[in-house]
């Protein structure tokens, strides 16, 4: 009786071993595949290249320093399985664009099975405005949405998740910056040369050349007046700095502001390409006028205009000698193609 069930026992014990073992060998063969891998070669291409009309044509273009140039991109990626996959952020680099025009420096590793979207921003001589330590820099290069951990530019590509946690360039689409001197943290429309590209979806082509194009996000403006007498004009569009105009001692004489590169707030509408079309934002523009230092300004215009980007728009201030009567501002395009576009009218306020 008890060989039987010390029989019975080592049976059973056999049977369960032989099951667990079935049980493991069954698990493997439902292993996830493995990670697999695909070179993005991305190539920086766009307006910074090329003279592209009719920005270049109105007036004397701003001279790129490459070395003080930055570039940001940001690389997420969504799964292309599931009915409602989630993007997550991916890899971002923060380059000198004397760095990032090498297609060298622009590969990455990135996982296949997602698709890909890569959103890159560059400013101008970003050295001389953008708040930086050392290396790094504030927004739009800053790795928290917060804004306190700087970016610092190494010149080649980091994977979000690091050792001490995750970070991501959650600003690089955002028009607002964090200036050296501070007076441009609040505007939603600073004056900064600000350039943008996107590729969305990319599927991603093992050692495939894909091309970013980086359109100025920008348009100029500068305010003329004649006839002022007395005091001095704050002009204000939507949420940008304040630009100023001076009474001149000639009434005769016309009294212009230095030309201002103001940033477009959307920074990832398409760019139309068809004949004539343009991609415009209509702004808020207020005029106010302090007779006497000390005194309170009084609004004297409150009107919107339609700005176009890559355009410079001339805006005159008409009639300013008999301020408070009925009277016109024009729109004046400068040069070229920019002729085409129509003179505008803004009535002045008549309610003092």
């Amino acid at each position: 009786m008890h060989m039987k069930i010390k029989h019975l026992m080592i049976t059973g014990c056999l049977f369960t071993a032989f099951t667990l073992q079935s049980c493991i060998k069954e698990k493997d063969l439902y292993q996830a595949p493995p990670t697999t891998y695909s070179e993005l070669n991305l190539k920086l291409d766009g307006d910074y290249l090329f003279t592209e009309l009719p920005m270049a044509r109105s007036t004397k273009p701003t001279v790129i320093d490459e070395s003080k140039t930055i570039v940001g991109i940001a690389l997420s990626m969504t799964s292309k399985d599931g009915a409602n996959p989630t993007s997550k952020p991916y890899a971002y680099g923060i380059f000198q664009l004397d760095k990032a025009k090498n297609p060298e420096n622009l590969k990455i590793r990135v996982i296949d099975g997602y698709t890909y979207r890569i959103s890159c921003s560059m400013i101008a001589n970003a050295k001389d405005s953008i708040l930086m330590e050392a290396n790094s820099f504030a927004a739009p290069f800053d790795l928290e949405r917060n804004g306190k951990i700087k970016g610092e530019c190494l010149n080649k590509f980091l994977t979000t998740e690091q050792a001490d946690g995750v970070k991501f360039l959650y600003n690089i689409e955002n028009p607002k910056i964090q200036t050296s001197n501070g007076e441009q943290n609040n505007c939603g429309r600073p004056f900064i040369e600000r350039y943008h590209g996107l590729i969305d979806k990319l599927n991603v082509t093992d050692g495939m050349e894909n091309p970013i194009t980086l359109y100025r996000r920008f348009f100029g403006v500068k305010f003329k007046q004649t006839g002022l007498e007395s005091g001095q004009l704050r002009i204000q569009l939507d949420d940008a700095p304040s630009i100023y105009l001076d009474a001149s001692e000639d009434i005769h004489k016309t009294v212009e502001t230095g030309l201002r590169m103001v940033s477009m707030k959307n920074l990832t509408a398409n760019i139309p390409t068809g004949p004539n079309q343009h991609l415009t934002e209509n702004i808020k523009v207020a005029v106010y006028w302090k007779k006497n230092p000390g005194e309170d300004e009084k609004q004297i215009i409150n009107s919107t205009i339609t700005f176009k980007r890559n355009y410079i728009h001339s805006i005159a201030l008409t009639n300013i000698d008999h301020i408070g009567t009925p009277g016109n501002i024009g729109i004046e395009i400068e040069e070229g193609e920019m002729g085409e576009d129509p003179e505008q009218d803004i009535p002045w306020q008549r309610n003092f």
